[in-house]
C-alpha cells in the first residue's frame, strides 16, 4: 500500500482531512504565495486607473468586467465546492487563469504555477471555459448578424467612412496555427497546419458572424460558400434595399478580397492592373475592407494564444477560436483600449474567379460620378 492510500485511510478514520491545496504539491507551490494572491488580489490598494491597467495587461479586462460580465457567464458550470479532501478553486481564480492563458503563449504548467494550482486543474478548467464561451448559446448572445435596422445603420457608417453605399460588413478568412496529423486538408498555401475561420465584421470592428473549424487547405471562397453569409444577407435584401440611385437599387453587400467570387452579395477587390476609372473604387474598397484586417490584428494581439501552433483536439481548437471571438466582442462593447498585432502576411496566390460583376461595375462608375 503506497503512502497516498495510507494518508487517505487516516483521513477517513481520524477525521480532519489533510488540506491538499487544490491538488498541488505543497513543496512546489503554496497557492497563498502565488502571483495571483500576492499581486493581482492586492491591486485594490492602488488607484482605480492603475488597477484597471494592470488587470488589462494580465487578463485582458479590467476587474469590474471580469466580475460583472465574464464570471456570470461561466459561474454556474465552473463553480465547485470544497470537499473533505481538497479546497475548492474559487471561480474568479479559474476565470482569471483561463484569460491569462489565452493572453499568452505559455504552457499549462507555466500558467498553473502562476496561479498556484496543478497542471491538470489548469488544463481541465481551460477546456471547460472554452466549451462554455464557445457554445452556440453564448455565441448567439454576443455574435449576432445585423437585422434590417442595424443593416441600414452599419451601411450609413461605411458610406460616411469610405464612400461606398450599401456595405453591411467586410469578410475574410484568417488562419490559426494548429497541430494535427494524418491529413493534408489542414495544410494551407504556406505549408502550415492551421484551422481557418471566416469572419464578417462591421465598422466598429465588432464580429457579426464567424464560422470556424474550416480546414486550412480550403480556399477562402470555399469557406465562404460553406458559411451562411449568403443566405443571411439574401433574407435582408429580399425585403428591402439600401438606396435607389438613378433607378439602380443598391443592395446590401459584403466587401472581400480578390479571392471571393463576385455576386450580388459580395463585391471583391479588382485583381491585377486597374484602369484610371477603377482606381478611385479601389481606394474606397481598400479603405472599407481594412476593418476586417484590423479586427484580426486586434483579436490576435489581445489573445496571443491564437498565434501559437496548439496541439488541441478539433473540438477544443474550434471552441477556443469561438471563445476569443466572444471575448473580442465583450472587449469592443466595453470600449476598452485596442491592441494591434502587426504581423506581415504575404498575399495568397488565389486563382482568378469569375462571377456576377454587375454590382461592382456599377460601383466603379458611381465612384467616378460623385
Amino acid at each position: 500500500m503506497d503512502l497516498f492510500n495510507v494518508g487517505l485511510i487516516m483521513d477517513l478514520f481520524f477525521g480532519g482531512a489533510v488540506e491538499r491545496r487544490w491538488w498541488v504539491d505543497p513543496d512546489r507551490m503554496d497557492p497563498d504565495r502565488s502571483y495571483y494572491h500576492q499581486q493581482m488580489l492586492q491591486w485594490g490598494t492602488v488607484t482605480e486607473e492603475d488597477r484597471d491597467e494592470k488587470w488589462i495587461e494580465e487578463v485582458g479586462f479590467p476587474q469590474h468586467v471580469v466580475d460583472n460580465v465574464i464570471i456570470p457567464l461561466v459561474e454556474e458550470e465552473m463553480a465547485t465546492e470544497s470537499t473533505q479532501f481538497r479546497t475548492n478553486v474559487p471561480t474568479k481564480l479559474k476565470v482569471c487563469m483561463c484569460l491569462y492563458h489565452l493572453r499568452r503563449r505559455d504552457s499549462y504548467s507555466t500558467t498553473a504555477k502562476v496561479f498556484g494550482v496543478s497542471t491538470t486543474t489548469c488544463k481541465n478548467n481551460f477546456l471547460l471555459f472554452c466549451n462554455i464561451l464557445g457554445s452556440e448559446q453564448i455565441r448567439n448572445e454576443y455574435i449576432n448578424f445585423p437585422n434590417e435596422n442595424e443593416a441600414e445603420e452599419i451601411a450609413n457608417d461605411f458610406f460616411a467612412y469610405c464612400g461606398l453605399p450599401g456595405i453591411i460588413g467586410a469578410v475574410d478568412g484568417t488562419d490559426i496555427p494548429f497541430q494535427i496529423a494524418g491529413t493534408l486538408d489542414w495544410l494551407n498555401y504556406k505549408k502550415m497546419n492551421c484551422m481557418t475561420s471566416i469572419i464578417m465584421c462591421d465598422l466598429n470592428l465588432r464580429i457579426r458572424y464567424i464560422l470556424s473549424g474550416i480546414p486550412g487547405g480550403w480556399h477562402d471562397a470555399s469557406g465562404y460558400r460553406a458559411s451562411e453569409l449568403d443566405v443571411l444577407l439574401k433574407n435582408i435584401n429580399n425585403n428591402n434595399y439600401y438606396l435607389n440611385i438613378n433607378e439602380f437599387l443598391v443592395p446590401y453587400y459584403y466587401l472581400g478580397d480578390a479571392a471571393f467570387k463576385a455576386s450580388v452579395q459580395m463585391v471583391p477587390m479588382i485583381k491585377g492592373d486597374t484602369t484610371p476609372e477603377q482606381r478611385r473604387f479601389v481606394a474606397y474598397h481598400k479603405k472599407g475592407r481594412s476593418v476586417i484586417e484590423r479586427t484580426f490584428g486586434v483579436m490576435k494581439s489581445k489573445w496571443r494564444r491564437l498565434l501559437v501552433s496548439n496541439k488541441y483536439s478539433l473540438n477544443l481548437m474550434q471552441n477556443m477560436i469561438y471563445t476569443c471571438s466572444v471575448l473580442h466582442n465583450i472587449h469592443i462593447d466595453n470600449d476598452l483600449p485596442l491592441e494591434m498585432h502587426m504581423e506581415q502576411i504575404p498575399p495568397a496566390e488565389n486563382p482568378p474567379v469569375e462571377g456576377n460583376f454587375q454590382l461592382r461595375d456599377w460601383l466603379v462608375n458611381y465612384c467616378n460620378t460623385v
